[in-house]
């Protein structure tokens, strides 16, 4: 469960990235 989250988390973290840009 937790690593599913961590993930989730990065890919998040880059799609974010890519909306501010």
């Amino acid at each position: 469960m937790e690593q599913a989250g961590q993930q989730i988390f990065e890919f998040l973290r880059n799609y974010g990235y890519w909306g501010m840009l």
